[in-house]
């Protein structure tokens, strides 16, 4: 399938007004061959164009009831169920699509995907929407299928892959088939347990936040975290993944009641586009971007982006810091340069392939996953210590005896502190970094299901909820959305039981730089407790404005109705407006 969504735009349009006008034509000629007296030129212009424009949407709804008694008769011969159905009040179930699209742009993150299914009474159900079927499931059982059991019957899709093409490319996040198995191939070497043994890397970009974060908190000001720790880690992964200082931890914070809504956190409004931070809310435009094309569902994004691509603008800001970098990459293989005895990520792709653009694709899907998958996870860690004093504590005292108060943690150290690594999980269960995950049936099959075998048709989008599956009372209790690391410690909760717990997926697509984001993390977390005291919460009054939660949710009950911050997704989780903390600084 091509890449230009607006070419698959126009053959999918061809597709919909040939086929019925075509049938209808081939029908005249027939009437015209078996009867002389029946022609088209009998009728007048007016009784034709009536004709013709009747028959499209008639043609498109007699298909959709085949579509649905072929699946049905499918169903019934291999003696399994279907997926139960959420029905519309409008043709098309146009009336779910506006829901979809509205509620996904100012819901609690994966709020809507639970509000579809409590109301079905089910863990999984589809919706047919303009000739699209889409699953929306928590069930652990089909997840568990769909990543591991039944891969082979699963992949991104061509709509995945066509929504990020403009700014991402053919990156091993967006694509199936050969081309994901050659960027595997190509990235699994780079992300071994014995690349990971240089922590000094880490220290100096600790050393650096902490040096911008102990002014603030000695001045009593309020500090948007998770903008500093993207910083952080923008910059980590560029020298790590690049080679090459971002450095963009030096430039202009958003301030405490002065801020405004960026596209995930928040922005000083007076940093420019040219500055780093022009280059970090580029790369956040585009994530929202792809969140908000995966909500409208793909043939409505493409007619409404045909004639301006909303991608344009993020992916020209990316090339022009990017370009450069992978060209001089290619002029010192060329040259036979090694600049400093070290191979970066973005050396080791060069040196394995002469594609540019394919380099290129690579290499910034790995510094924006490796950013966004560490900065949503520390940063709600840093919210339930707000929340949780006797967790911060308790993980303090942890530290202060395994590393001590100044020491830089080692492999060693921080494979010896459970408590950290439980904080982490429960961290991970109630905010999956990547709260929901798409995947495509790529042909029709039978999945398990907590209902029994099912049948999925070829060509369902089906997005699975692990955020619902994290949270499920049924498999975690009743407290399920309480915040408790000592479920970690007593043996309750299990890193390895993937039945219910899957914050860095499972299968042959399990997160490649699982081990990395934990490593940088817990170092990250580790260092901040060493240095600072106590962390307080100051969403109210620092977060800019239409940050804070709906008054709404105070009813909703459980997390929600608790919450303080404004939990959203774009692909990965964030706080909308930014994570507002006031800290002291450890005597």
């Amino acid at each position: 399938m091509p890449s230009n969504y607006r070419v698959v735009f126009l053959s999918d349009v061809a597709r919909i007004l040939l086929l019925p006008t075509s049938l209808v034509t081939l029908g005249f000629y027939a009437l015209s061959w078996l009867d002389m007296s029946t022609n088209a030129s009998r009728l007048s212009h007016l009784e034709l164009s009536v004709i013709y424009a009747l028959s499209i949407p008639s043609f498109w709804i007699c298909n959709a009831i085949l579509d649905i008694w072929i699946v049905r008769f499918q169903a019934w011969r291999l003696g399994v169920g279907l997926i139960q159905s959420i029905k519309g009040k409008k043709i098309g179930n146009v009336d779910v699509l506006q829901r979809i699209a509205v509620e996904m742009q100012k819901e609690y993150a994966g709020g809507l995907i639970d509000d579809l299914l409590d109301e079905a009474g089910s863990d999984t159900v589809q919706v047919s929407i303009l000739g699209t079927n889409k699953i929306f499931t928590r069930d652990p059982e089909l997840y568990r299928h769909v990543m591991v059991g039944g891969f082979q019957n699963f992949g991104k899709g061509p709509g995945l892959a066509i929504r990020a093409a403009t700014l991402y490319g053919s990156a091993i996040v967006w694509i199936d088939g050969p081309l994901w198995k050659f960027h595997r191939t190509l990235t699994t070497p780079y992300f071994t347990r014995g690349r990971l043994n240089d922590l000094h890397i880490f220290e100096r970009h600790s050393s650096a936040l902490i040096a911008r974060m102990k002014p603030l908190a000695e001045s009593g000001q309020a500090m948007d975290v998770q903008d500093l720790l993207g910083r952080t880690f923008m910059d980590l992964s560029c020298e790590y993944v690049l080679g090459v200082p971002l450095d963009s931890l030096s430039g202009l914070l958003p301030v405490a009641g002065k801020a405004v809504l960026g596209p995930r956190g928040s922005r000083n409004p007076q940093a420019t586009k040219s500055d780093s931070s022009g280059l970090t809310d580029a790369m956040e435009a585009g994530l929202i971007n792809m969140g908000r094309r995966r909500a409208q569902g793909d043939f409505v994004w493409r007619a409404l982006e045909f004639f301006k691509d909303s991608q344009e603008a993020p992916a020209k800001i990316s090339s022009a810091w990017l370009d450069p970098i992978v060209n001089q990459a290619y002029e010192a293989k060329a040259k036979g340069v090694d600049e400093d005895g070290s191979e970066t990520f973005l050396q080791h792709t060069v040196a394995t392939i002469d594609d540019r653009k394919l380099a290129k694709d690579a290499t910034l899907t790995v510094v924006l996953s490796a950013r966004d998958t560490t900065t949503s996870l520390l940063t709600f860690m840093i919210y339930f210590w707000t929340k949780h004093p006797e967790v911060l504590a308790h993980l303090r005292a942890e530290v202060l005896e395994v590393v001590g108060p100044f020491a830089m943690p080692s492999h060693s150290a921080l494979a010896n502190m459970p408590y950290l690594r439980a904080v982490v999980n429960e961290t991970l269960r109630l905010f999956p970094s990547i709260p929901v995950h798409e995947r495509q049936a790529l042909q029709s099959c039978v999945v398990p299901t907590r209902e029994g075998p099912q049948y999925i048709s070829k060509g369902s989008s089906v997005i699975l909820s692990t955020i619902s599956i994290h949270r499920s009372k049924r498999l975690w209790g009743e407290d399920a959305e309480v915040f408790n690391p000592e479920r970690w410690m007593d043996g309750s909760a299990k890193e390895s039981d993937i039945s219910r717990f899957m914050p860095f997926l499972m299968g042959p697509r399990v997160c490649l730089g699982k081990d990395m984001a934990l490593l940088q993390v817990t170092f990250m977390a580790t260092r901040l407790v060493q240095h600072f005291g106590g962390f307080t919460l100051a969403q109210v009054e620092s977060a800019p404005e239409g940050a804070l939660p709906p008054t709404s949710w105070k009813s909703a009950g459980g997390r929600k109705g608790e919450e303080e911050v404004w939990p959203r997704s774009a692909l990965s989780m964030f706080a909308k407006g930014g994570m507002w903390v006031k800290m002291t600084v450890n005597e």
